[in-house]
């Protein structure tokens, strides 16, 4: 954990509930992320840096810089199947990508709606999401902002994804100072955002809403897309790239059981194969609908 004021990292056994060492790692560090496979510990820190300590040793091993003028780093996602690193500062509205592993540039600074005040993402996907003051930013594997999701007058400070609802569940506060907070439900596909009241949670799914999975999520070769649906009746699934033309047609029952299970090869209606990149798969009955997203690497 990071000590803002005293610019320092606490290591602390999980297990034993001790404290193992503390590390200096720079003025004002931020919010820290983890590399399970390199064993890295990402600390971004005012002056413009990410401090890098090594997992294992506990040191401090390298030092990347990464904004320049007033921008301060104090924001990071670790995205463990990209092993990319997204790094936001919380007074400029930019977000730099970097990969975890040698520490080269993905991505220099892409340009977001507002001021940073959350950075997470969906890892079956390679989705990041921004939360850049009443805005959502959505970042698409190929590190492009994709989407802008107005979250109304809510200010809001933190962020999580559960990519088996494909809902994300972002903290807000109105007015500002905080006042009276809430959590907004946003769909990963959606234009808006579901707003209860005040103080009001609520759960990881609707009543009679049909539930997908496309595994695995990236896919190479083929890829299996699951669904169960509240009632038997007539289904469709279809496939879509990303202007919303659609490419395949996977399913087209009149009388389907409320459950489906296909098989998706990552080719077109004519047998071609599709190039690599984000495609959205749609499920429609004659009362739901409900969207998925799948990314095709090859």
């Amino acid at each position: 954990m990071s000590n803002y004021y005293h610019g320092t990292l606490t290591v602390v056994d999980a297990v034993a509930d001790t404290i193992i060492t503390s590390l200096a790692v720079g003025w004002h560090p931020g919010q820290a992320s983890v590399s399970h496979a390199l064993n890295r510990i990402y600390v971004p820190v005012w002056g413009g840096d990410v401090v890098v300590v090594d997992g294992e040793q506990d040191v401090v091993e390298d030092q990347v810089y990464v904004f320049g003028g007033i921008c301060e780093p104090e924001l990071t996602w670790f995205d463990q199947t990209s092993g990319w690193l997204y790094v936001a500062p919380f007074n400029c509205p930019f977000l730099a990508v970097l990969d975890g592993k040698t520490l080269a540039f993905m991505t220099g600074g892409l340009v977001l709606p507002g001021y940073p005040t959350a950075v997470f993402g969906n890892e079956e996907i390679g989705q990041a999401y921004v939360v850049a003051e009443t805005t959502l930013a959505v970042v698409s594997p190929e590190l492009v902002v994709i989407q802008c999701v107005e979250l109304g007058s809510y200010h809001s400070s933190r962020g999580v994804c559960h990519p088996p609802s494909g809902r994300l569940f972002v903290k807000g506060s109105i007015p500002w100072p905080p006042q009276d907070h809430a959590v907004l439900v946003i769909e990963e596909e959606s234009a808006g955002v579901t707003m209860p009241g005040a103080a009001e949670e609520i759960g990881l799914a609707d009543v009679g809403t049909p539930s997908m999975r496309c595994v695995p999520n990236p896919f190479r070769h083929s890829a299996v897309i699951s669904c169960q649906l509240p009632a038997p009746g007539p289904v469709s699934l279809r496939v879509f790239d990303v202007t919303g033309a659609m490419v395949r047609v996977l399913l087209e029952e009149p009388a389907a059981p409320d459950g489906c299970q296909v098989v998706w090869d990552g080719r077109d209606d004519r047998g071609e194969a599709l190039p690599a990149g984000v495609y959205f798969y749609r499920l429609m009955t004659p009362d739901l609908s409900r969207r998925g997203k799948a990314l095709l690497i090859r």
